[in-house]
């Protein structure tokens, strides 16, 4: 056998590379939901006192902390796309090779 031939060795290699950034995703993602849920409960904060206020500043601390709430939404959604694709490609690798 060649040295970097097996291909089970490199199969196993992959596999665990995929469980690793997986491990990796799962702790984004549950840091990002964290945060998600604080910057909304803050912009839902900024939306009442400036309905309470009617300032122009209340309604720039609205905008900003509305627009920052969408900012972090996309980065949670990033975050379980990027767990979906690797939990698809791990169930995949360890299905095996179609006959």
């Amino acid at each position: 056998m060649l040295f970097g031939r097996d291909p089970e060795r490199r199969r196993a290699r992959q596999l665990d590379r995929v469980r690793a950034d997986l491990v990796r995703a799962r702790e984004e993602l549950r840091v990002a939901e964290e945060q998600f849920l604080v910057v909304d409960a803050t912009a839902d904060d900024a939306q009442v006192q400036m309905v309470l206020e009617d300032t122009v500043l209340s309604a720039r601390n609205n905008a900003d902390a509305s627009r920052h709430a969408e900012l972090m939404r996309h980065q949670m959604e990033h975050a379980r796309d990027r767990v979906a694709e690797l939990e698809r490609a791990e169930a995949e690798m360890t299905r095996g090779p179609s006959v």
